[in-house]
């Protein structure tokens, strides 16, 4: 069901329902306020006539036999009376019974034991006469009973005129309520709708399309619009990127494949003895350990990022996984250098230790690879800004700095400078790096671009430094 429909249908409802429900409420008070104004007239006029027949010996009854015409509405009306006495039977009535009044059985009236004031309802050829039964002394007959009536059709007439005016106006109000309904729909819908056209085209591949709510539009559209945008233009980079990721991925498998394929076809285009197959072997060894270097980078970088691992996380001490990081990066460093450490000893943090040692590793070994000969790496640690129990390692080089042109993308997969093209590695350290980082709660940083360069690493750690 389209929106409009369903916003209709449902002001529609929701309107009969609480105009139904307050008609409901006012139809009956009205109701009940004209019988009781109705039966206050009666017993107020039956005593009149309990009065006047006193005084008048009980001889007769001194009801008007037909409407007046003048005074109040009750006087308007034929009025039928009727007197028993104290065992039932007729003692007087009016011209208006034409001698026929009902009996008090049939009205459900003990005359023996009645007390007080009792409203009574019954038929007298054709209308319904509503009436009141009081007892009194007669002159003659004590304890008698006095029988007034009137016709309620016009107590009825009323309701019934007012019951056509609610439903008039419930007929009216629905109608109005499902042309609004109707109306709010479409312009509600107008909105959405456009927004759904663009998410149709986004989802056939149109990435351009973008939505543009038409002037005058509820905040809400535009804000939705202007929400869709942003996830149009985030979905069109993280595509963009993953096609540069594949295309970069590509070309950086296709040179050690490449130069793989070489050897061994060189290797197998003529015989050759023993030394020179195994220089070939060598040879296409090292462009294999290339290949496998980097389908290892390329899964911890999807693995960090999808924050997929095989190992649970465990409380790491900061020093210990430092001082591995540094160990495992000496271990692999073409020059010596020398790396400076001041970590307290006491930081703990909760995390995977293999990639957090990897992490710093990577920082590690970039700062080693640019570092000139005879200066320090230096990895220190210092309060997070702002952070509550967090820290940060600091790992600083001498190096020649981060080129201006890289700044903004030195944290993407395979971004690395001109140099570093002609040395080995793809560009994915500092990738995979950050994205242990996020995965561990924390963020990397590059802080200062110029020399001395500062790689930062923000953590949250389980107990503060003391030292």
């Amino acid at each position: 069901m389209r929106l409009r429909t369903r916003l209709a249908l449902v002001l529609a409802t929701t309107t009969s329902l609480l105009l139904a429900s307050a008609f409901g409420i006012t139809f009956v008070y009205f109701k009940h306020g004209q019988e009781r104004q109705f039966d206050v007239a009666l017993l107020a006029r039956a005593r009149l006539e309990v009065e006047e027949t006193q005084r008048a010996g009980g001889r007769f009854l001194h009801i008007e036999q037909e409407a007046t015409g003048s005074g109040s509405e009750l006087e308007r009306l034929v009025k039928y009376g009727a007197m028993y006495r104290e065992d039932g039977s007729l003692l007087e009535a009016t011209a208006t019974f034409a001698g026929q009044p009902p009996e008090l059985a049939t009205l459900q009236i003990d005359s023996r034991v009645e007390p007080g004031v009792r409203r009574v309802e019954f038929p007298f050829r054709g209308e319904v006469l509503r009436g009141v039964v009081i007892r009194f002394n007669h002159p003659d007959h004590p304890r008698s009973l006095l029988l007034l009536a009137a016709p309620r059709g016009e107590l009825d007439a009323d309701t019934r005129q007012l019951l056509e005016v609610m439903l008039g106006a419930a007929v009216a109000s629905t109608l109005f309520t499902l042309l609004l309904g109707w109306f709010l729909g479409v312009r509600m819908s107008r909105g959405i709708e456009s927004l759904a056209l663009v998410t149709r085209r986004v989802s056939k591949g149109e990435l351009s399309a973008r939505a543009a709510p038409r002037a005058g539009a509820d905040d809400e559209v535009r804000q939705l619009g202007a929400d869709l945008n942003q996830m149009i233009e985030r979905t069109s980079e993280l595509l963009a990127a993953e096609r540069r990721f594949a295309s970069n991925a590509a070309h950086e498998l296709r040179s050690p494949l490449s130069a793989l394929r070489g050897e061994l076809e060189l290797a197998l285009r003529r015989p050759r003895d023993n030394d020179q197959y195994k220089a070939a072997i060598t040879e296409s060894l090292e462009s294999t350990e290339r290949l496998v270097a980097l389908s290892e980078d390329l899964l911890a970088l999807a693995r960090a990022g999808t924050g997929s691992t095989r190992s649970a996380p465990e409380t790491v001490p900061v020093a210990g996984m430092v001082a591995d990081a540094v160990r495992a990066s000496l271990a692999r460093a073409e020059h010596s250098r020398n790396v400076s450490v001041d970590i307290p000893t006491d930081l703990e943090l909760s995390g995977r230790r293999n990639d957090l040692t990897r992490m710093l590793r990577n920082l590690i070994d970039n700062a080693v690879q640019h570092a000139p000969e005879g200066t320090d790496v230096i990895v220190s640690c210092r309060p997070a800004r702002g952070g509550e129990h967090g820290f940060e390692l600091v790992v600083q080089d001498s190096g020649p700095g981060v080129p201006d042109d890289l700044r903004s993308r030195i944290f993407e997969p395979f971004v690395r400078g001109a140099l570093e093209r002609e040395r080995s590695g793809a560009g994915l350290g500092l990738a995979i790096a950050r994205e242990i980082a996020l995965a561990h709660g924390g963020d990397l940083y590059l802080e200062d671009p110029h020399p001395p360069t500062r790689f930062v690493v923000r953590l949250q750690a389980l107990r503060a430094a003391t030292g």
